[in-house]
């Protein structure tokens, strides 16, 4: 497999260019959801400084998108939280007002712009810009875009599952029925193929039909694996869990995902790991670590 060259704070594989769009600093939230993730437990892993933990060996995350140039399609993938919007049950992530739209700008793009919006699942951290309140109601932020959702996990979701969150059905609520409505989704199988150089891989457990995104351009791969992990820890620890539906499904994702693209050269990009959000995964001897962009 070729090498992927990695270029300042966005990345090329193949002939896909990966930007990543951040929104904001997740730490504290992460460190809450993954509670085997203590200190000492942490310690024991010395590659995971200086990017993913901070110099009290406290977790480190972002929440942010990536615009995928591919072919002639820009296509953004998972949308965040998007401000001005109720999250009772999450009060950190409540009526934010970050900058994402202005970061999307800096980035390069309008969001006029996009033509696709893939999400690899719908909690409501990865829907939230898929919309914007206009006049009291929410409107298509990507006025251009489709917006690919994997049937089975928009069907579990529009049937207002019990026992899930709150936040996250407001999510469903403000950012998946109003594009439904206008006609903008598109659903999808989980291994649909996107388009030539896109498709999508089943990754499920974080939640009943989650998936991830495998970029595949001239030689080269790369995957976002959307919530498959929330944090580098959990490659050499598969078995702690974050927040996940189905948690002995998850943990067999995780190990799946871990046997496929562990020492195979591919990228792994994710939208909750700080920056650098993408590096390499390897086995040594029985173990797995995260090798960042930065130190490759």
């Amino acid at each position: 497999m070729k090498r992927v060259k990695v270029v300042t704070q966005n990345i090329q594989i193949g002939n896909v260019k990966v930007v990543p769009v951040f929104e904001l600093d997740a730490s504290e939230v992460i460190q809450d959801i993954i509670p085997d993730a203590t200190v000492e437990r942490l310690q024991s892993m010395p590659w995971l400084q200086p990017h993913y933990v901070d110099q009290h060996w406290k977790l480190k995350a972002h929440v942010q998108s990536f615009v995928l140039e591919a072919g002639s399609k820009n296509v953004l993938v998972d949308a965040c939280i998007g401000n001005g919007r109720s999250r009772p049950e999450l009060v950190a992530w409540s009526n934010l007002q970050t900058q994402y739209l202005e970061n999307l700008k800096k980035a390069g793009y309008k969001p006029e712009d996009v033509d696709l919006v893939i999400c690899t699942h719908l909690h409501f951290d990865h829907v939230g810009w898929n919309t914007t309140l206009v006049d009291g109601k929410w409107l298509p932020t990507f006025p251009n875009a489709r917006y690919i959702f994997v049937k089975d996990e928009y069907d579990y979701w529009m049937n207002n599952p019990i026992g899930e969150l709150v936040d996250d059905l407001n999510g469903i609520a403000e950012s998946v029925r109003p594009l439904a409505e206008a006609g903008l989704v598109d659903l999808v199988s989980p291994d649909a193929k996107i388009i030539d150089e896109l498709s999508l891989i089943p990754t499920p457990g974080h939640t009943p039909h989650h998936v991830s995104v495998l970029i595949q351009s001239a030689g080269q791969t790369g995957v976002i694996t959307g919530d498959v992990f929330h944090h580098p820890c959990q490659i050499a620890h598969p078995e702690w869990m974050s927040f996940d539906s189905l948690p002995e499904t998850a943990l067999a994702t995780r190990r799946a995902f871990l046997d496929r693209f562990a020492s195979s050269g591919a990228v792994v990009i994710n939208p909750h790991f700080a920056y650098p959000a993408w590096g390499i995964i390897e086995r040594v001897d029985d173990n797995y670590i995260f090798t960042s962009a930065k130190e490759r």
